[in-house]
């Protein structure tokens, strides 16, 4: 009995030990995946999930949802303020604290100078990552310039929509190139066609 009991609880443990390496495994998956759904080009219309993974009823991976279905109807205004790159856990607290909790609201926050040093002064962050976020915020409008692409965007010297629609569409995906290729911000430059669609829908925003 004593040795079947203690099978017993050597099987329970290396279950355990698998259940914390599958476990392990899924998160890692899943934060992979959300760093890279502004690298997938798929239709705004698209909207569609990735799958679960679960085990013991419980679910690892999540149901995340592909670029397509953030832009959808909305476009980018739509992500939360913790998507823009550089923008940690602490400063994410403090913009909420402040009723700024979306990209959208971001923007509107940050539309002149005056509004910009006022939600410096009253979340505690500095002036010049009000500035830097912002101008992020303001790239992520457009319908299909996820986080890491405005962060691309803005390290090739575009850093706001009022830029990107005087742009050329074949300079800038240049630029684009040469940039990702110095910095390594995105596994996957975006597509001239990409980059034209973006200038387009650029100059149709209001500032």
């Amino acid at each position: 009995m004593t040795k079947l009991r203690q099978l017993s609880y050597a099987a329970v443990g290396a279950s355990a030990e698998v259940l914390r390496t599958v476990t392990t495994t899924a998160e890692k998956v899943r934060e992979e995946l959300t760093t890279k759904l502004d690298e997938i080009d798929l239709p705004s219309r698209f909207n569609g999930f990735v799958e679960t993974a679960a085990v013991d009823g419980r679910e690892l991976v999540g149901r995340i949802p592909r670029a397509g279905q953030i832009f959808h109807a909305q476009g980018g205004a739509a992500h939360s303020i913790g998507n823009i790159p550089e923008v940690g856990t602490q400063m994410v607290s403090k913009l909420r604290a402040a009723g700024v909790t979306t990209v959208a609201e971001l923007v509107a926050a940050t539309k002149d100078r005056n509004a910009r040093r006022h939600l410096a002064t009253v979340t505690g962050i500095e002036e010049d990552e009000i500035n830097r976020i912002g101008n992020l915020a303001d790239l992520m409008r457009v319908d299909s310039i996820g986080p890491r692409y405005a962060q691309l965007l803005d390290a090739a010297g575009v850093v706001s929509t009022r830029q990107l629609r005087r742009r050329s569409a074949s300079s800038l995906h240049e630029t684009l190139t040469e940039t990702n290729e110095k910095a390594k911000i995105v596994e996957r430059v975006p597509a001239l066609d990409v980059v034209t669609d973006w200038i387009e829908k650029a100059q149709i925003l209001a500032d």
